[in-house]
């Protein structure tokens, strides 16, 4: 239970980081395109 706990944290980091840096391309190519 522990470990799948664990798994279940770093899933969620992964996607917060992933979420992040989607936000940072939409910024980029809005910014990229007038």
């Amino acid at each position: 239970m522990k470990r799948w706990r664990r798994q279940y944290e770093v899933l969620r980091a992964n996607s917060l980081t992933l979420d992040e840096s989607a936000e940072r391309i939409r910024t980029a190519m809005k910014g990229y395109r007038p």
